[in-house]
């Protein structure tokens, strides 16, 4: 077989985009500079107060005290050694444990994904019983069959052993999770909750961790219990001492039940300390401003939601630098098509067979005065998807980087952002882009080949020397029709886009894309 690849070379200059810490109210604040002196600014607002059905679930142990003073912690203590305990669903793991609530809508969970800074968390299977699920508890709402994920994002948390305060190798995610069955709960009960969750983090093992309880000077914190495909139920107990914990949950309602109700009433836009705006957004959880006049630079914004409540007015403060970032630079990825057939009754094996990208760039020089903790982000976006979706977080440990990738016969994109950690805040670059679309066109000089009529209705004529047998696969590599003769009639298959792979006599072979209309 030939190995046949491809080197793509290209040079970029990024552009910033911010995530500064959340706190209720507005979340994910983004910015960046769009032309040279305009900032587009976009955020989430939230419209439910916090509401402590278990004020317990301590999790925060030093306030700010994170990378650079940024985000907060949450400490290993007493003894303790375990940062999290997998709830991976794909891996079939789950936790359990009780809580006390009345008049609850969401419950809110605290997990990690090993270094990945963003979640790619997207699944959350809930179950909820009326007592204690091995001992006679009812089910009274949810079930392992439906996803019931509602938004997460970063708790700008830290999970760290001991006192290691410059750990970024574990930041926490918040999921929200719908339980509105309980919302007619008007009187204070004890439930108990059956939790996994599942991302799009890639790993052979499981990733998803939730976090316990930090309660500093306790072992003991909660009596929450674990469940593995090897271990069935067993209580949640620390590697080290041995002691039952508890996971961190917050219950999120409404009014009396400790919370808040808060509608937007209008926004409003500080830029350095200075009212620019206030306005009232068309789409009040998902919300875009545009400052037209913004000096060159960094410039510290101010997000500030103006509410209406059941009780009175209430506002939320949240501020974002907007600056300049670091860019990937020298990038390029070699790209092979691997010697392995794929596998017809197991397409999906894509370490035998499809392509290997081999992802390379450098970076560009640090920020002068800056210290900065940096990431890079790979995101992939298939043919027949309309995201990209985040596939690895890489941590910046020398000044030459790649990635690896392998991924069946398709059509993909990929873009390398990096991430960066500042002392006041965080910046994602603007994308940079690898693009490659219907790179299976790829064939040898010295193979004279001509296949036509393309794209075809019915018939494709294959003239090549030496011409021996042809194979037709389609998007997912399945092999749909083989052939001896050099004449293909197509009939048989639907309208769209195949692969046809050509092979001589010598058992060489190319691969031409054929449409079919």
């Amino acid at each position: 077989m030939k190995r046949i690849a491809l080197i793509f070379l290209m040079t970029f200059v990024g552009m910033t985009f911010v995530k500064a810490q959340e706190q209720m109210g507005v979340k994910n604040v983004k910015g960046n500079f769009i032309e040279e002196n305009k900032v587009k600014l976009s955020w989430t607002n939230e419209d439910v107060g916090p509401y402590w059905g278990n004020p317990e679930c301590d999790l925060i142990t030093h306030e700010n005290a994170g990378y650079n003073n940024g985000w907060s912690i949450s400490s290993l203590h007493s003894g303790l050694g375990s940062l999290g305990f997998a709830a991976d669903h794909e891996n079939g793991y789950k936790v359990m444990e009780k809580f006390t609530c009345y008049e609850a809508f969401y419950l809110r969970f605290y997990l990690y994904e090993g270094a990945t800074p963003f979640s790619t968390i997207n699944e959350a299977y809930i179950t909820i019983y009326d007592g204690d699920p091995l001992n006679g508890g009812n089910v009274i709402a949810g079930g392992d069959d439906k996803n019931r994920f509602l938004r997460g994002g970063n708790a700008n948390i830290y999970r760290v052993a001991e006192n290691d305060f410059s750990d970024v190798s574990r930041p926490i995610f918040y999921v929200d999770v719908d339980i509105n069955e309980l919302a007619d709960n008007h009187e204070e009960k004890t439930f108990w909750f059956v939790a996994s969750f599942a991302g799009t983090l890639n790993s052979d093992i499981a990733q998803v961790h939730v976090v316990p309880q930090t309660i500093l000077g306790e072992t003991t914190t909660g009596e929450a219990r674990i469940y593995s495909p090897i271990t069935d139920w067993q209580p949640m107990l620390d590697v080290n001492t041995q002691t039952q914990q508890g996971i961190a949950i917050e219950t999120l309602g409404y009014e009396d039940a400790g919370g808040v109700v808060m509608y937007v009433d209008s926004c409003r836009v500080y830029r350095n300390g200075e009212l620019i705006s206030q306005f009232a957004p068309d789409d009040y959880s998902s919300v875009t401003f545009v400052d037209e006049d913004a000096p060159h630079g960094t410039n510290i914004y101010g997000i500030q939601n103006v509410f209406c409540s059941w009780d009175e007015g209430t506002s939320m403060v949240y501020n974002c630098d907007v600056r300049p970032s670091y860019s990937p630079k020298n990038a390029y990825y070699i790209k092979v098509i691997n010697e392995e057939e794929p596998d017809a009754e197991n397409p999906e094996d894509t370490e035998a067979w499809g392509i290997t990208y081999n992802l390379h760039w450098d970076m560009e020089d640090e920020i002068e005065g800056e210290n900065i903790k940096t990431f890079y982000n790979i995101y992939r976006k298939e043919a027949s998807e309309d995201n990209f979706t985040l596939t690895m977080s890489i941590p910046k440990d020398n000044n030459n980087f790649e990635f690896s990738d392998t991924r069946p016969i398709g059509s993909y994109e990929y873009k390398i952002c990096t991430y960066n950690v500042y002392e006041t805040g965080s910046s994602e670059s603007q994308k940079v882009m690898f693009e490659d679309r219907g790179f299976l066109d790829i064939k040898e000089a010295d193979i004279n080949l001509s296949v036509y009529p393309n794209p075809t209705d019915r018939i494709i004529n294959i003239e090549m020397q030496d011409f021996s047998h042809a194979e037709i696969t389609d998007l997912t590599g399945r092999i749909v029709g083989r052939y001896s003769n050099n004449i293909i009639d197509m009939k048989t298959l639907t309208e769209g886009v195949y692969f046809v792979k050509i092979f001589d006599t010598h058992n060489n072979y190319t691969i031409e894309k054929v449409v079919r209309k």
